[in-house]
């Protein structure tokens, strides 16, 4: 089984070659095992390509096979066959990546998945939902993809969508869920007042990415008359930080909480789950803006949506995250602070003998000391534990965009990424027959007034088996709450 990230923010479906060597402990396509799989040529000689991720590359073949995702079958599906992976890019959890953003952007698989399922699939809806926990261990409320559909009731009896069009920055294709962001305010504060303020919805990207020439600005804001070294605070928690408000074209507002953007421990220490967008002019809404909206990109209306019960509200919908406690010593660590201290307490009292009024002193000092040695130490690792955010290099796709720069990606490893393995739910038809696929993560035109056909919940798996990759189906909640339109409204 081969675990994968679905990424908004890029186009190209990739996986490791069981012919890689330097693609660490990640589990590999095996290409003798398929009767499907083609090697892609050109004038005789394989076609190699190349992806830049601000994390690393990855570089590898074109190949062409049959891919099963769920109980959904891909006929001639291009990707990424990768030999070589950066040393950052082998670290982390998944094994792949499965770009969900358009054509304009890709370099390999083409068409995309996405036009793969509009064409091969007419039966789905060309969309598909995202519910990403801010708690991604948590059984009871697990994230999870939806293809064809969605699932209101994850949100609440009176969910509804509220949407912003996809809009193009050049001429061409469409390459990203590019919105139009019409303010920003922190507060009062104004953030983001330019007639060019546009952003990406990209589940690719681990925080909120600013552009460079915004960043210092929005930070200083955030951060105003806490003691902060970037985006690290001490002495602080999530309600010493000011909610933000998105504004999206045409007129939807979406808190987005302190508590959604802030990771606070129980020491006082706090992470702004900002990045730096160098060389971007756009901004990036990803898993912290996607963990407190479930969120709706619909390629057949062109619009994304985000879901809210009742009037919008952050992501206090499902758990507030800025209040998690986080970077506590283990147990361990505790007890050798206090041995240490318990170990010179009697060196000094009862090691010295004679000497122990000549030296009292002395030890009191030393005592002194390494009781403050000891409590850095613990702020250090603290330091070294928490959540890793930080600048952004260019990347994404090496696809440019209109602008001439790359995507920014996370240049850090991200352990929070939402790739898991997927497992496979499927419902019965939606209101127009038609039926949906989902899967769980371990990680234009003005909007329509009718809602698109809903779905039940699903979850995914991508497998290798014999003749290609093929989906491992495990039958998971197979009653969800049935979805029912009434005139021009879903009603759940």
């Amino acid at each position: 089984t081969l675990t994968v990230v679905f990424d908004t923010g890029s186009s190209d479906l990739w996986l490791p070659s069981s012919a890689c060597t330097a693609c660490g402990d990640h589990e590999t396509f095996q290409a003798e095992a398929s009767s499907t799989y083609e090697e892609i040529y050109h004038h005789g000689s394989r076609i190699t390509f190349e992806v830049d991720y601000g994390s690393g590359d990855v570089l590898g073949y074109e190949a062409e096979d049959v891919v099963q995702i769920g109980d959904l079958e891909l006929s001639g599906v291009k990707f990424g066959e990768v030999t070589y992976e950066d040393t950052e890019i082998q670290s982390f959890m998944m094994d792949g990546i499965a770009g969900m953003a358009f054509s304009g952007l890709s370099m390999v698989t083409n068409p995309t998945i996405v036009d793969l399922l509009s064409s091969q699939h007419p039966e789905l809806s060309t969309m598909f939902s995202m519910y990403l926990s801010n708690k991604p261990q948590d059984a009871k409320h697990p994230s999870h993809l939806l293809i064809g559909g969605y699932d209101l009731s994850i949100v609440g009896s009176n969910a509804t969508w509220h949407y912003t069009p996809v809009v193009k920055r050049s001429y061409g294709d469409f390459k990203y869920w590019t919105v139009k962001i019409t303010s920003v305010k922190a507060g009062s504060t104004e953030l983001c007042d330019s007639s060019m303020c546009f952003a990406i919805v990209d589940s690719g990207t681990s925080g909120i990415a600013i552009p460079s020439s915004q960043y210092a600005t929005v930070l200083a804001t955030v951060t105003k008359g806490l003691q902060c070294s970037d985006i690290t605070c001490y002495y602080a928690s999530a309600s010493d930080f000011p909610d933000l408000y998105f504004s999206l074209a045409p007129d939807n507002e979406f808190p987005i909480l302190a508590s959604d953007y802030v990771t606070c421990s129980k020491w006082g220490e706090c992470v702004v789950k900002f990045q730096q967008a160098t060389g971007a002019s756009y901004w990036i809404l990803g898993d912290t803006f996607i963990e407190a909206y479930y969120t709706l990109f619909d390629a057949e209306n062109m619009r994304v949506g985000f879901a809210c019960s009742g009037q919008c509200s952050g992501g206090s919908w499902h758990g507030k995250g800025g209040f998690i406690e986080v970077d506590s010593p283990p147990l361990w660590e505790q007890v050798i602070v206090i041995l240490g201290v318990s170990i010179i307490v009697a060196f000094c009292f009862y090691g010295l003998g004679g000497y122990i009024f000549d030296l009292g002193a002395a030890c009191a000092r030393r005592l002194n000391l390494k009781r403050r040695s000891s409590s850095k130490a613990v702020d250090g690792n603290q330091a070294h534990r928490r959540s890793s955010f930080g600048t952004m290099d260019p990347g994404g796709s090496s696809s440019s965009s209109s602008s001439g720069s790359h995507v920014p990606r996370y240049s850090g490893r991200d352990e929070s990424m939402h790739a898991v393995r997927m497992e496979t739910r499927r419902s019965g038809p939606g209101a127009d027959g038609r039926h949906a696929v989902g899967a769980g993560v371990d990680r234009q035109r003005l909007p329509m007034d009718v809602d698109p056909p809903a779905a039940a919940a699903v979850a995914v798996a991508v497998a290798v088996e014999e003749d290609g990759l093929a989906g491992l189906v495990e039958s998971h909640n197979p009653h969800p709450t049935p979805h029912r339109q009434s005139g021009d409204s879903a009603v759940i």
